[in-house]
């Protein structure tokens, strides 16, 4: 059994962790680039971005560093 910290069935958001050197593919597939570019987001470590969406936030991305 994999240990989880939440019920698997509670409302959750995805958590992106995006190291620098796998940033680039990492906005050729988000939604989110143009922000996440425009917002100075370079996936260093601890630099944290909350994704905006129309409700509010849509889930988060966190840089590992190199």
């Amino acid at each position: 059994m994999i240990p989880a910290f939440a019920d698997p069935s509670a409302p959750s958001r995805p958590l992106y962790l995006v190291g620098a050197d796998a940033l680039a593919g990492f906005l050729e597939r988000s939604s989110a680039a143009e922000w996440l570019t425009g917002s100075g987001f370079e996936a260093a470590l601890g630099d944290l971005r909350l994704l905006p969406g129309p409700g509010g936030v849509v889930g988060a991305v966190v840089g590992l560093g190199t």
